[in-house]
């Protein structure tokens, strides 16, 4: 490949159609069509004015960006590294953005004057995003080549991973390796078609990262909005023509339920009147989805599925397999590309390519190096990164079944996956319960939460009827019931350790219920 760095990335970008709409932007209740010409116009611009505000920063400082959905975030991005800038994504709801600026030694911060940090430059976002379009600036041989992603990056100790343009180069080829191999994906992969594609994830997230190089340099179009009311996503996805969403389970969700109200049904039929015939693939990230909005989409003919993958190591698979029930029986994807390589890590410590243990990594999707104290420090790529995922492979397909952390050791000795464990109680899910099993004392426990106006008798008479059923050993032990909202990360993750530190200080909110 000649784009294994962010110049040969951003040469490919810009070499598109330069009249061809890149970006729709639904803004103050109106679309605002962005070509690729003005793309590259608007960076020039861009670069220009954050040379002045850049003037006394050494080249391949760290400058962080914090904002909200915006398609001006991508120019911003490549101004900055055409500034021989190194970039560094932050949550625009950080609390900790002073530690992030700490940790990672940045010099300057590009963001609204609302959220400007004490002791560096800033630089106001709105400034720059209104700059001039510039047709040309003279080019520029030092073109920086790192971008370092956040985790943890609201609340609690974060973490840098820094990306080269090798890596990002390779999540991109990973993701269209696997759009080849399917005949209703494949379109993604061919220049002359149409690519329409929006993404609700924030930002800041690898999944949003990926896909805003993506699908420029494949020369596809990107529906933005700066709203997430679900009427408004649904019309877009309609009148835009969407082929492509990517967002998180908890938005399917809403757009389901959304539908169901106001349709009175979630049949076929409805779902593609309200979409619109051209959607075709509904990929969901960063959590779990329910199995009944799985099974509604696929049953209107639209390719659902879930990718996997963390901030290290990109968009790793995603399950393309024609046959839906097999994207339904929690197999994530194929594993294994031209990009990585892998392994599993028994619980002896051997190495093997099958069966049960900790997913290992190696290749050019891993990350390139960390942030720590201000100071870099490059990672060994001949080593393979740990992903802390137990999972299971079986003739090169892969199913995640928990995190190392969240494995439940029990007094008989067997291991308890609680994620495999959790999905025994979809029906609970699917019928809008918010739930979560953690390990207490070396057993399962259940905590649901159970909204004013819910019927108690019958919800705890269905939990026992799964569990009954299920082995004895993985049966959970304890129940508890949670009249508070049960909390979540930004991208509706439950936080197993918050709920643990509820019930073990008795938290007056949670009820014990006999089973």
């Amino acid at each position: 490949m000649n784009d294994i760095n962010f110049k040969g990335i951003f040469d490919q970008t810009i070499s598109n159609e330069p009249n061809k709409v890149l970006y729709e932007y639904y803004t103050k209740g109106e679309i605002v069509e962005i070509t690729y010409k003005q793309l590259k116009d608007k960076i020039y611009g861009m670069a220009l004015e954050l040379e002045k505000d850049l003037t006394d920063i050494p080249k391949e400082s760290w400058v962080a960006l914090q904002a909200d959905n915006n398609p001006w975030n991508m120019a911003i991005i490549w101004a900055l590294l055409r500034q021989n800038m190194n970039v560094i994504l932050v949550d625009i709801e950080s609390r900790i953005t002073d530690e992030i600026i700490r940790h990672s030694g940045a010099k300057a911060i590009v963001t609204s004057k609302d959220l400007f940090v004490h002791g560096i430059v800033n630089i106001d976002i709105d400034k720059i995003r209104l700059c001039n379009y510039i047709e040309y600036v003279p080019s520029n041989d030092k073109f920086a080549n790192k971008i370092a992603l956040c985790t943890s990056g609201t609340s609690g100790t974060p973490k840098l991973y820094v990306h080269t343009g090798k890596q990002i180069s390779a999540h991109i080829h990973n993701v269209l390796e696997r759009y080849k191999q399917t005949e209703k994906l494949n379109y993604n992969t061919m220049n002359k078609q149409t690519k329409k594609t929006m993404s609700i994830f924030k930002f800041h997230h690898i999944a949003s990262v990926f896909l805003n190089f993506m699908y420029p340099y494949i020369g596809g179009t990107i529906v933005y909005t700066d709203t997430l009311r679900i009427k408004i996503l649904l019309d877009l996805i309609n009148k835009q023509k969407v082929q492509n969403v990517y967002a998180v389970p908890m938005i399917w969700d809403s757009m389901l339920k959304y539908i169901s109200g106001t349709q009175g049904d979630v049949e076929p039929e409805t779902i593609r009147r309200v979409f619109g015939e051209n959607l075709k693939l509904a990929l969901m990230g960063a959590a779990k989805a329910t199995s009944q909005t799985v099974e509604v989409l696929n049953k209107a003919g639209v390719f659902t599925t879930s990718a996997y993958g963390m901030t290290e190591i990109g968009s790793l698979t995603s399950n393309i397999d024609k046959n839906a029930e097999s994207r339904n029986r929690g197999i994530v994807g194929r594993i294994g590309s031209n990009f990585y390589d892998f392994k599993i890590k028994k619980a002896d410590g051997n190495l093997v390519t099958s069966g049960e243990g900790e997913l290992l990594i190696r290749g050019d999707v891993v990350y390139h190096s960390q942030l720590i104290d201000g100071v870099e420090i490059e990672r060994n790529s001949s080593e393979y990164f740990c992903t802390g995922d137990m999972v299971k492979i079986e003739d090169h397909e892969l199913t995640i079944l928990g995190r190392v952390k969240d494995v439940i050791v029990n007094s008989s000795g067997e291991n308890i996956y609680i994620d495999q464990l959790e999905s025994e109680f979809h029906e609970i899910k699917d019928e809008g319960m918010d739930f979560t099993i953690i390990g207490l004392e070396d057993e399962p426990v259940m905590i649901v939460y159970v909204a004013e106006g819910n019927n108690l008798k019958n919800i705890t008479e269905k939990i026992m009827e799964i569990n009954n059923s299920l082995e004895i050993y993985t049966r959970i032990t304890k129940l508890y019931i949670s009249h508070d909202s049960i909390e979540k990360t930004s991208t509706g993750k439950i936080k197993r350790n918050e709920i643990a530190k509820r019930i073990l200080s008795n938290d007056k909110s949670i009820e014990f219920v006999k089973i």
